[in-house]
């Protein structure tokens, strides 16, 4: 016992004087990427930049004063196919916003396409809207899509957005063009 105590001693004493003397610097070396590496390392080191998904198509109906429960907007997307990390999101991963306010909307899918539709009410348009007065006197505002991701304890977020922007003009009408169209 005592012997191995000795040895644990002097094994640490040596270890101490070599640290103090610089016996264990790095040494120069000529080792670097080869084209080969260094085009395969960027490809699988890249950094994620998240984008929002691809809005397919857009259709709109114009509210009625009778019934404002009645769909406005219907927004079909997908995410991008076969891309990490796209390939685990769901609708969970879009946050929708009307004119800055998250909107509180209805999503069903995807399809057999991976297509997700996302529909908004008259009574969200009705919040945004603020009376039925504008209804008739005509209004505008946007509706945005942004991706979102947590992949641990942190959310990220799509630096862009997608952006609807909805024209209900006076008395008749209702516009929303796609902005991937």
């Amino acid at each position: 016992m005592r012997r191995r105590r000795g040895i644990g001693i002097a094994a640490l004493g040596v270890m101490v004087l070599s640290a103090a003397l610089g016996g264990s610097s790095a040494h120069q070396t000529d080792a670097a990427f080869t084209d080969v590496e260094r085009t395969v390392s960027a490809q699988a080191l890249g950094t994620v930049v998240l984008q929002p998904a691809t809005i397919t198509s857009t259709s709109c109906q114009r509210p009625s004063i009778l019934n404002l429960a009645q769909p406005f907007l219907t927004v079909m997307w997908r995410w991008p196919q076969g891309t990490a990390p796209y390939s685990g999101f769901t609708a969970a991963n879009t946050r929708w916003r009307i004119d800055g306010t998250v909107a509180n909307a209805s999503t069903t899918g995807p399809n057999a396409s991976g297509v997700y539709t996302t529909t908004f009410t008259g009574g969200v348009l009705q919040q945004i809207l603020g009376s039925l007065s504008d209804l008739l006197l005509g209004s505008s505002f946007t509706v945005t899509a942004r991706t979102v991701w947590t992949p641990g304890t942190s959310e990220w977020q799509s630096p862009q957005t997608k952006t609807i922007a909805v024209r209900i003009p006076p008395l008749a009408g209702i516009q929303c063009p796609n902005p991937d169209a």
